[in-house]
């Protein structure tokens, strides 16, 4: 392999790791924007629960208006205990959700660190290779250096030579 076919594949390798990386960096972006999006959807479920437990204080001071009819007290008191229960569903499944976007984002980042790593290791092998190869050619200079001295010398001979004749 000469010298130009080299370079065009190291460049040719640093092009697809310069697109490998911006893929990262996209990717990044858009795990960020899912981030935001879930730390607003975070935010929101905890004003919900807020304004629920603002509910469940208005039903209480209801339920304590409405003691003489015992009949409709049971009634609320039965939805109440079916509106908690579905809040325990609906806060269960939330938290499963949670733990199952820590697990992703940990996926992520190990994929990111292997990645990294990965990344790394081939741009020391590419900066080996250009030393191993920079270290060829100084050694063919100095080759062609030799060869040319020996060349003078043989030309300086030939010409005195011609010279004697």
């Amino acid at each position: 392999m000469d010298n130009g076919q080299f370079q065009e594949l190291v460049i040719q390798q640093l092009s697809t790791l310069t697109k490998s990386i911006d893929t990262l960096a996209i990717n990044q972006e858009v795990m960020q924007a899912d981030i935001n999006t879930m730390k607003a959807d975070i935010t929101d479920m905890k004003t919900d629960i807020s304004n629920l437990k603002q509910s469940q204080v208005r039903m209480e001071k209801d339920i304590d208006a409405m003691k003489i009819d015992i009949t409709d007290m049971k009634t609320d008191i039965s939805n109440l205990k079916q509106s908690q229960v579905r809040m325990e569903e609906d806060i269960e499944v939330m938290k499963i959700d949670i733990t199952d976007m820590k697990t992703d984002i940990s996926n992520l980042k190990q994929s990111q660190a292997r990645m990294e790593e990965d990344l790394t290791r081939k741009i020391t092998a590419l900066f080996d290779s250009r030393e191993l190869q920079k270290d060829v050619n100084q050694n063919v200079s100095r080759s062609l250096e030799r060869i040319e001295a020996k060349i003078d010398i043989l030309q300086i001979e030939t010409a005195y030579l011609k010279r004697i004749k």
